[in-house]
């Protein structure tokens, strides 16, 4: 009698450990304990990408198909004056030796980054190889005539690198983003050496024979160059 009261004792005893054990597994989740958590955003904008070059924009595709910059406009005589020794039969562009001209170029960086502007030039295929040689100077000759190189300028290969011949030529410089320097004019110089100024060594034999040929009735085909002007973002 006295074993299966202790029997009893001992199973209730069991049973309320077990019924303990559930209750605290079920109800362990509910006990807190210190957390914290802290969240935030962060923004920025994209910078803009906008160059124009002589008013037209580099960056617009549609536009930019309307850049023109006909580097023999003008052509003046060695001396860099207006040129009336040659002929201009129905409007025709004409060069010979001691011809020159320039073109102007303005530039706007409209971006928010500084830009590297490269020119890069390159006689077509099946142009004739007439000498010439090209600079590019800071500054618009039109607001200080004084920056015209002189025919012996041309011949400085320091700082004019040229013959336009084989690898295209380039030239470098950077436009910055900042308000006040952000547009820069350049002048672009052409001259055909002529052998009045002693100090520029020019193969006359070679001019005579380009004009010749353009004299003969199978002719000398159009000087045709093609100029890049890349707009690059410096890093």
């Amino acid at each position: 009698m006295k074993n299966r009261k202790n029997n009893k004792i001992t199973l209730f005893t069991l049973f309320v450990i077990i019924i303990t054990i559930i209750a605290l597994i079920a109800t362990s989740g509910t006990y807190a304990k210190y957390t914290s958590s802290v969240s935030t955003t962060a923004s920025a904008t994209v910078a803009r990408w906008d160059i124009t070059a002589n008013g037209i924009s580099m960056t617009d595709p549609e536009e930019s198909t309307e850049f023109s910059f006909d580097i023999f406009e003008t052509i003046l005589d060695s001396d860099f004056d207006d040129e009336d020794d040659v002929a201009d039969p129905l409007g025709a562009t004409i060069i010979a030796p001691g011809t020159s001209g320039h073109k102007v170029l303005t530039i706007a960086n409209n971006s928010d980054v500084t830009v590297k502007l490269t020119m890069a030039f390159a006689k077509q295929a099946g142009s004739p190889d007439v000498p010439i040689k090209f600079a590019l100077v800071n500054g618009n000759i039109e607001d200080d005539p004084s920056i015209a190189p002189s025919a012996s300028d041309f011949r400085d290969a320091a700082t004019f690198a040229t013959y336009l011949a084989g690898d295209p030529n380039e030239v470098n410089t950077e436009i910055s983003y900042e308000s006040g320097s952000n547009v820069q004019s350049y002048t672009l110089f052409w001259l055909w050496p002529y052998d009045t100024d002693t100090t520029v060594t020019t193969d006359d034999e070679s001019d005579t024979d380009l004009g010749i040929r353009a004299a003969s009735q199978t002719g000398l085909s159009a000087y045709n160059v093609s100029i890049t002007i890349t707009a690059t973002q410096v890093d």
